[in-house]
C-alpha cells in the first residue's frame, strides 16, 4: 500500500542512490503511464530523470509474462 502515487518511485531511486543497494535490479509493476494525464504533477520529479528500474511491467501482467521478466533481470 502506497501513501502516495509516486511512492514507489521515491523507493526505486532511493535505493539506486545508496551505494548498498545501487546494484540490485529493480523491476516496477505500475499502472501509472495510465494515470498521467490527470496526476501528471504527481510524477513530474520523474520526468527527465535516469529511470531507476531495469525493467517496467504494466499493470495486469499476466503472472507468466513477470516470471519471464523476473527470470530475465536476473539471468
Amino acid at each position: 500500500m502506497m501513501e502516495n502515487d509516486a511512492d514507489g518511485f521515491n523507493l526505486a531511486y532511493k535505493l539506486k542512490n545508496d551505494k548498498t543497494y545501487w546494484d540490485i535490479p529493480i523491476v516496477i509493476l505500475s499502472g501509472w503511464t495510465d494515470h498521467l494525464k490527470e496526476k501528471s504533477s504527481s510524477f513530474e520529479f520523474v520526468m527527465g530523470r535516469d529511470w531507476p528500474a531495469v525493467e517496467e511491467i504494466k499493470k495486469h501482467a499476466s503472472l507468466a509474462h513477470i516470471g519471464e521478466v523476473v527470470e530475465r533481470v536476473l539471468a
